[in-house]
């Protein structure tokens, strides 16, 4: 009892190397605590607080694993993150957790970094940035590392220009292209919040730099503050220093500061971390 009611009380969990037969073991858990929200009728109860919080990082949850943990997510209302970076999870596995969050309002942070999620997964994700009232009010969307390529942007770029509150986008080592880079330059233009792109090593070429640099010249209330477009080669030298100087970008900017978050970083066509 002292144990289940401890459980309930944590509205952070964090786990390391779960894989498929785990991620099963966890999804009954997670039942249990819906269990005990609807018994304590508004959640008031003391012994009881709402997830807020799931961290899965680093482990082999694979596609089995995430269709297992899918109809208990689907229980947590109040999910704000879920981290699951660098689980093998390809796109079935996406979709069944991507589906299992399209009524969580309050989801601010989906990380699927450095898995195995393809275009079908995008397309899946894609659709929590085009939801009603009740989709996710996203603020972070981390897909770096993944195998989305022109397709997906793509649709991740149009889905992103009716989106409200989303800020960060990463989409670094994806196979983006410049057909996805025109949308995701749409997403530039229009996403109200969007402040912050990467797309380093992300096959982007010249016309796709360009679109980047014409959504770079549209005012917006909130205006383009991070944009990661190293190990690119295709992109022209001239391109990058005209999408420097329309961010304002300072001469000795580099690609990556401490956090990885702030700040204008534009590596150079060749990668060397030169502007």
């Amino acid at each position: 009892s002292t144990l289940l009611e401890a459980w309930q009380a944590c509205e952070e969990l964090h786990f390391t190397s779960v894989d498929e037969e785990l991620a099963t073991h966890l999804a009954a858990g997670l039942q249990l605590r819906a269990e005990a929200a609807a018994a304590a009728g508004l959640g008031d109860a003391t012994n009881y607080s709402a997830l807020r919080l799931l961290n899965l990082d680093g482990g082999a949850l694979r596609d089995a694993g995430a269709l297992a943990l899918a109809p208990a997510l689907q229980l947590q209302p109040a999910l704000r993150a879920l981290h699951a970076h660098n689980n093998q999870v390809r796109d079935e596995g996406a979709r069944a957790l991507a589906e299992s969050l399209e009524a969580h309002s309050t989801l601010s942070t989906l990380d699927l970094n450095s898995n195995f999620v393809g275009d079908g997964g995008a397309k899946a994700i894609a659709r929590l940035l085009k939801g009603d009232s009740k989709a996710p009010a996203l603020a972070e969307l981390l897909l770096y590392d993944n195998r989305i390529g022109p397709h997906g942007a793509r649709l991740l770029g149009e889905a992103a220009q009716q989106h409200s509150t989303l800020r960060l986008l990463h989409l670094n080592g994806n196979n983006v292209g410049d057909s996805g880079a025109k949308a995701l330059a749409g997403a530039v233009k229009h996403a109200r919040a969007l402040d912050s792109l990467y797309l380093f090593s992300a096959n982007v070429g010249e016309s796709g730099a360009k679109a980047l640099l014409d959504a770079l010249k549209t005012p917006k209330p909130i205006p383009l503050r991070a944009l990661e477009l190293g190990g690119n080669p295709r992109i022209k030298a001239e391109t990058l220093a005209a999408i420097r100087a329309r961010l304002g970008a300072p001469s000795d900017a580099t690609p990556f500061d401490d956090a990885g978050r702030t700040g204008v970083f534009l590596a150079s066509s060749a990668d060397k971390g030169e502007l």
